[in-house]
């Protein structure tokens, strides 16, 4: 009997003691809520940042995604737009018969970029100008080409309207006294007839003539005179180490330079296109290493 008057004081008490705890964490529940809202209410600001911290950064990450996203769908947009841009100049270029490697030539020259391509190059093949007054083509040898005297020929397959060309490692063998020379034909074709287009020519005639430089028009295989334009040297040049030489002709004007040297400039207007080779006078054995042909706005040819 004494026994379980124990056991329900003991339950008694455990119960009064949960009671207790329960009462003191619901007071304390309370008194946080109070001390929240009464600092919502003097310090409003801070507790509104702190509310909204979180969700302005996930907002602020949002934007800077959907910003990266519009930049790269713009520049794929743009890329699309210039490549479209760049077909359509290609093909209106190609329409109006310009060459996009010319282009191509004369833009890399002028910003000082790599050597310009040449539009023809000397090889193993010429055009050989065969008629009633020269008498044979251009052979290939070790280290470049010869061309025995009174022989030319043409680079094979090569026409233009303005071009430059250029004619280099010259060496020659005088086989006579007189007509001694070598020269470099541009606009030209080998007619039916013979040669037609024009010449410029470095020659001596015999030994009491002095050395002469001359543009002149051939037609048909008959050289006219007098030359479209001619300058008399006043000092012979070293026929043991000639000049090289070259010529540009744009429009109806032609330039020529020995040694990169500016020596002479004339003009005609009868051929207004046609190709580029060498020849050789009647008194020389001509050697040369290299002859091409490029654009005007070349500087430099690879």
């Amino acid at each position: 009997m004494c026994m379980g008057n124990d056991v329900t004081a003991r339950n008694e008490a455990v119960s009064s003691f949960r009671r207790e705890l329960l009462r003191e964490e619901s007071q304390s529940t309370r008194r946080n809520d109070n001390r929240r809202k009464i600092g919502e209410r003097i310090y409003p600001d801070s507790y509104m940042h702190a509310k909204v911290g979180t969700v302005g950064i996930q907002e602020t990450q949002m934007k800077h995604t959907v910003r990266q996203f519009q930049k790269g769908q713009g520049l794929v947009e743009y890329g699309l737009l210039l490549l479209l841009i760049a077909i359509a100049a290609i093909l209106a270029i190609s329409i109006a018969g310009v060459s996009v490697q010319e282009l191509y030539n004369q833009a890399m020259a002028g910003l000082g970029g790599e050597k310009c391509t040449p539009l023809a190059r000397a090889g193993a093949d010429w055009d050989s100008s065969q008629d009633k007054f020269w008498k044979g083509g251009i052979t290939p040898q070790q280290g470049g080409y010869k061309v025995c005297p009174l022989c030319g020929g043409l680079l094979p397959g090569f026409s233009g309207n303005d071009y430059q060309v250029d004619l280099s490692g010259v060496q020659v063998k005088n086989t006579n006294s007189t007509w001694n020379g070598y020269g470099i034909t541009f606009r030209a074709e080998n007619g039916k007839m013979g040669l037609n287009g024009y010449m410029f020519e470095l020659e001596k005639v015999n030994k009491s003539n002095p050395t002469q430089i001359y543009f002149s028009k051939w037609v048909n295989g008959v050289q006219i005179k007098p030359p479209i334009k001619r300058v008399y040297l006043k000092s012979d040049i070293d026929w043991n180490n000639p000049p090289d030489m070259s010529v540009k002709v744009e429009g109806d004007t032609f330039t020529a330079y020995m040694d990169g040297q500016q020596v002479l400039q004339g003009s005609d207007k009868t051929y207004t296109e046609g190709g580029s080779g060498v020849f050789s006078n009647a008194g020389t054995e001509l050697n040369f290493s290299d002859f091409l042909a490029a654009s005007v706005d070349c500087d430099e040819v690879k």
